[in-house]
């Protein structure tokens, strides 16, 4: 299917600008995901079950390994790995 262009992608763009990361809430099932790969350059899906124990176990021991690779990421479901927080801060601290 086609993308259709939305409302959010000029204001995720300027989120992402301004800020180098964004959160985005919104229900189930309204396109939250679908928006967010537009702009992302690499995608981590905690829901992926073939690398979901990989990716959480790592989000434990150590998250900013997991923020390695091309920018903006998307953590996708990252509400099951909240250790990756911190790390997303950190590095945009540091940075």
């Amino acid at each position: 299917m086609k993308y259709r262009t939305r409302v959010a992608d000029a204001i995720l763009e300027l989120k992402l600008e301004s800020f180098r990361a964004t959160f985005i809430v919104g229900p189930k099932g309204c396109g939250k995901t679908t928006t967010a790969k537009q702009k992302a350059a690499s995608v981590i899906e905690f829901q992926d079950e073939d690398k979901r124990d990989e990716y959480l176990a790592v989000a434990d021991t150590i998250p900013s390994k997991l923020l390695i690779g091309p920018k903006p990421r998307l953590f996708d479901e990252w509400q099951d790995a909240p250790r990756i927080w911190g790390a997303i801060r950190k590095s945009i601290d540091d940075e």
